[in-house]
C-alpha cells in the first residue's frame, strides 16, 4: 500500500473524539480557571496592603495588589 492509502486508512479507523466529552472537559478547565482565580483574588485582598510587592519565586513573580478590576467581577460571586 502506499503511504497516501495507508494515511487515509489512518484517519478513517481512528476514533473520533467524543463532541459532548470534549464540550465538558472545555467548560470545566474554564470553570476550575475561573474558581482559582477569584479564590486567589479573595486571598489577596485579606492579606496583602494596597501597593505592597511580594515576592513569590524570583523577581520576575511578584503580587501586588492594585486597585483594578477582572473580567471575572461582573459574576458577584462570593465565596
Amino acid at each position: 500500500m502506499g503511504l497516501r492509502k495507508e494515511l487515509v486508512l489512518y484517519i478513517m479507523t481512528t476514533p473520533k473524539p467524543r463532541p459532548l466529552l470534549r464540550i465538558l472537559l472545555i467548560f470545566s478547565l474554564i470553570a476550575i480557571n475561573i474558581g482559582c482565580d477569584r479564590v486567589s483574588k479573595s486571598v489577596v485582598r485579606e492579606n496583602i496592603a494596597y501597593h505592597e510587592h511580594i515576592q513569590v519565586i524570583s523577581d520576575s513573580n511578584l503580587i501586588d495588589r492594585i486597585a483594578f478590576g477582572s473580567v471575572t467581577d461582573f459574576l458577584h460571586i462570593d465565596l
